[in-house]
């Protein structure tokens, strides 16, 4: 009986710590897009993707510490990847030419924020992924990506 409780127990524990990851991952995205709309004075997406993706790096780091892998963070635009910050592939979504994308990954399956009881790698997902977007408009809108 006792190892029934335990396999519920760690269980309910290792989805939990999930669950707060893919919240932390969509918290990143968001806070990093927020982040684009933030860059004062520029009408070219790159600099303001470059502390899109420092700042969701840094919102999810504490999984990376858990973890020990890295969380991957690519900022895209129209065009694709900005400024040599790709991560990983953009989303596929088409965006406008003053929109920015975020995307935060973490490879789950490789590093499990708590150790995983044989077969409960079935049950866990492989990737843990969030997605932000922001429309930036203004001069931006007019002056298109590569400005």
């Amino acid at each position: 009986m006792f190892v029934v409780f335990f396999v519920v127990l760690y269980g309910g524990l290792t989805w939990a710590f999930i669950f707060a990851a893919q919240q932390s991952l969509n918290h990143a995205a968001e806070e990093g897009a927020r982040a684009a709309l933030q860059w004062p004075g520029s009408t070219a997406l790159e600099p303001r993707a470059a502390r899109a993706g420092q700042l969701a790096g840094q919102y999810a780091d504490w999984v990376r510490r858990m973890g020990g892998a890295p969380a991957t963070v690519t900022v895209c635009g129209s065009g694709g990847p900005i400024g040599g910050l790709a991560a990983g592939p953009c989303s596929g979504i088409a965006l406008a030419a003053d929109q920015i994308e975020v995307l935060v990954r973490y490879p789950y399956a490789q590093a499990p924020l708590v150790p995983l009881l044989p077969g409960m790698g079935v049950a866990v997902p492989g990737t843990l992924s969030a997605r932000a977007s922001v429309r930036v408009g203004g001069p931006v809108a007019a002056a298109g990506e590569g400005a």
